[in-house]
């Protein structure tokens, strides 16, 4: 299934019992879209995922969740009702 990936979506949870609060940042599409994933391999998108997570714990110092934008299923969600961020909750995003 071909999805087009405008947004990605970068955080980190912190330490709220020590008052470290977490990181966040977007990488958002100038023109339509940052890419399309019509012609990937399977696991190809997992890799780019594993990448980002593995680029950002190198500035953060922690490792960070990652989750692009088809996976925020509904578009009034808040991004923390969504199944991926539930997944990020329990360390398999």
């Amino acid at each position: 299934m071909n999805k087009e990936v405008k947004t990605i979506f970068v955080w980190t949870d912190g330490d709220s019992s020590v008052g470290i609060g977490g990181e966040s940042a977007e990488i958002n599409a100038d023109g339509d879209w940052l890419f399309a994933t019509d012609e990937w391999e399977d696991g190809e998108l997992e890799t780019l995922r594993e990448t980002i997570r593995e680029s950002f714990a190198m500035m953060w110092d922690e490792h960070p969740h990652v989750m692009f934008d088809f996976e925020n299923v509904e578009p009034d969600m808040d991004a923390t009702q969504t199944p991926a961020y539930q997944q990020a909750l329990a360390g398999k995003l």
